[in-house]
């Protein structure tokens, strides 16, 4: 009969752990409070990244119009003239912009020309531009990476 006692505290024992194996409201709150913050964090990271992305295509696809024009100046000996502001795509029809967030424009006088890169929705107000010498500008309201244009 001295072996019945120590088998049911045993057992009792046992059950208690058995009911208490799993994850404490305190745990879970812990981990969703660490969770929640990673996504805090992630979401603007991700926003600056892309911001990033889209302003060094613009600057990217300015360049390339440059290289576009240059090339028209050797083989005409002029660069186009155009009355008033013109779309690349009117200019170069065959050129597809890598960021579809700008809208570019060219201003041409035959021996001068400047293309600026205009930004719709988020990137409204910021305007990149380059002219015929290589000289960069750009408007202080870019998001980010618009400093390292000029």
């Amino acid at each position: 009969m001295a072996s019945t006692p120590a088998t049911v505290r045993t057992l009792t024992a046992s059950s208690r752990r058995a009911k208490w194996s799993g994850l404490s409201l305190v745990e879970l709150m812990v981990a969703l409070v660490v969770v929640v913050v990673l996504i805090a964090l992630v979401i603007p990271l991700a926003a600056y990244l892309s911001d990033r992305a889209n302003i060094h295509a613009a600057q990217q696809d300015l360049l390339k119009l440059a290289d576009m024009l240059g090339e028209r100046r050797q083989a005409e000996g002029t660069f186009p003239a155009l009355a008033g502001t013109t779309s690349s795509s009117e200019l170069f029809p065959s050129w597809q912009p890598n960021s579809t967030k700008f809208q570019y424009v060219i201003v041409s006088s035959g021996a001068t020309f400047e293309v600026t890169a205009n930004g719709r929705g988020r990137f409204l107000g910021c305007s990149l531009s380059i002219d015929q010498d290589s000289n960069r500008t750009a408007a202080a309201r870019c998001p980010v990476g618009g400093d390292h244009w000029q």
